[in-house]
């Protein structure tokens, strides 16, 4: 009976083991502030939860069922846990909110009377992560003098990057906090990002370089970033760490946005799973590049700062966006073709919260934007769910496929959906990117509202002032599902098909939008749509 009694105890010291072991800490992010308002538990283990801004986020991963419990300091009547999409069953019991998760997830808790809300990334246990010892396998801390944040180590990360370049291979980022101002990523290099290791860019304006070249040495203006892709073929930012900027402080002091990250002219590429925080301009932009993929990682801004876009694939041919996380003051994707075509971009599983437009192709791609496919994203809040914006340029090729929304409005337009064709570059000054486009061969698919937006959205094409029509044309709504109902007109989702008053680049001067509106006289404003389906 001993025997037998003793041996169910070991099993079930060995159960609560691996139980315990299904979840995966990581290491507290250097200088985190604790949240006062949320605590977090994974089977029974506390999960550190960061305060940052005007949210506070928790970050582990686990294998297979865990049970979450988030702890709220005071007490509550409502939340919300989002994306709704993911149906996860949830229970609260006083302060208390309990859910299980089977799969890695990322997740936005809101509570009514609460303004801080509360991010939970859930990730997949790391698979082959590095160490230190592997072949092509080397350490940061060999090539730096500090690894505490209180000294400048642009010199050495370069350094070591440049080093690891030459044959290739993982330089790998320990635990600790590594002060920089801008470095460049270079070919065949795997930047690998430690759990608690923190890439912390400078709060001074002359720690950063103009164009990325590292040969100027000139103070940066407007596109400066703090890491650069500069024809890094085959080149990573990989890990479970963290990359912070410091734009908002730069930005008050000098009125410079710096960017996180510029992709320019490469070639499978990518950055996958670390956090991305605190940029002061976009935090991802993609030129002119091919093959490349953004895969996992989770992005943080000051909301209060204007221009951050999320991520931007600008002229680039084959870009993959997939299972990624943003919180940002302007558009969370923003397909872009300032200077060249770009085609065959993929926007899938992603979760979005954005003060502007959440799944979006332009606001004008001068050189035109061509099979672009938005699929299975989840819009938690924006000011605009699907967005196409053509003025000079052309859009075309597009899908919308199993995208869901949740809080639409709160900012400028307050609309689902607005595809729209604008003159405002008609008479650009600049030669190139003066005329007037348009947007054809759109599909939305199984698209889900789970509410209307405030005000009615918008398919318009417009008229050039030699009466030329610039149309919006052959587009499919199927199964468009807006509050429940299946939408089979315009008029059921809320759609106005060209206004007589046609509207304009919303971008510009109000005295611009003014003088446009006054040129323009549209006796029968449906021409400038045609073929437009609800099925």
């Amino acid at each position: 009976m001993k025997s037998l009694l003793s041996f169910f105890l070991s099993w079930l010291f060995v159960a609560n083991c691996f139980a315990n072991d299904g979840v995966i800490e990581y290491t507290t992010t250097p200088g985190a502030i604790a949240s006062k308002t949320y605590s977090l538990f994974v089977n029974g283990k506390e999960i550190f939860v960061e305060r940052f801004k005007d949210i506070s986020y928790a970050r582990f991963a686990f294998n297979g069922k865990v049970n979450v419990k988030i702890n709220v300091v005071q007490s509550f009547d409502e939340y919300k846990l989002s994306p709704v999409s993911y149906a996860i069953p949830s229970q609260k019991s006083n302060n208390t909110i309990a859910f299980e998760l089977n799969r890695s997830r990322k997740l936005i808790v809101q509570i009514k009377g609460i303004d801080e809300k509360l991010f939970v990334f859930a990730d997949d246990p790391e698979k082959d992560a590095p160490k230190i010892g592997d072949k092509n396998v080397t350490s940061l801390l060999g090539f730096v003098s500090d690894n505490k944040g209180a000294e400048l180590q642009t010199g050495g990360i370069q350094k070591a990057i440049d080093q690891v370049s030459k044959k290739g291979g993982v330089l790998f980022v320990p635990n600790g906090k590594y002060l920089t101002g801008t470095f460049i990523i270079r070919k065949n290099v795997t930047l690998y990002l430690e759990s608690g290791a923190l890439i912390q860019g400078s709060g001074n304006l002359k720690d950063y370089n103009d164009n990325g070249d590292n040969k100027t040495k000139k103070i940066t203006y407007e596109k400066g970033a703090l890491i650069y892709f500069d024809k890094a073929d085959n080149a990573k930012i990989m890990g479970r760490g963290t990359i912070a900027m410091q734009g908002t402080k730069v930005k008050a002091e000098t009125g410079v946005k710096i960017r996180t990250c510029n992709l320019r002219e490469c070639k499978n590429a990518g950055i996958y799973d670390v956090v991305l925080r605190d940029a002061g301009g976009f935090n991802i932009h993609i030129l002119h590049s091919s093959g490349i993929m953004m895969k996992g990682y989770k992005i943080i801004n000051d909301l209060s700062l204007p221009n951050q876009d999320g991520t931007d694939p600008d002229g680039s041919n084959g870009v993959t966006v997939d299972d990624v996380f943003m919180y940002t003051s302007d558009d969370a994707i923003a397909v872009k073709a300032d200077s060249r075509l770009c085609e065959n971009v993929l926007v899938k599983n992603c979760v979005f919260w954005t003060v502007k437009s959440a799944l979006k192709v332009g606001s004008d791609p001068y050189f035109n934007a061509r099979n672009i496919i938005f699929q299975n994203n989840d819009v938690v809040h924006a000011d605009r769910a699907l967005a196409l914006y053509a003025g000079k340029g052309n859009i075309e090729q597009v899908k919308f496929v199993d995208n869901k929304s949740e809080d639409v409005g709160g900012n400028a337009k307050q609309q689902l959906i607005v595809f729209q064709v604008s003159n405002a570059k008609e008479e650009s000054q600049e030669t190139e990117r003066r005329g007037i486009g348009y947007i054809k061969n759109v599909q939305v698919i199984n698209y889900t509202a789970y509410q209307q937006s405030p005000k009615k959205s918008l398919v318009s094409g417009t008229v050039s002032k030699d009466g030329a029509l610039h149309k919006v044309s052959d587009v499919v709504f199927k199964n468009l599902v807006i509050e429940g109902k299946h939408c089979l007109s315009a008029e059921d989702a809320g759609i106005i098909l060209t206004p007589k008053e046609l509207p304009v680049d919303p971008n510009l001067p109000p005295k611009d939008i003014e003088k446009i509106k006054n040129s323009i006289a549209v006796e029968n404003p449906l021409q400038a749509v045609e073929n437009i389906r609800f099925e």
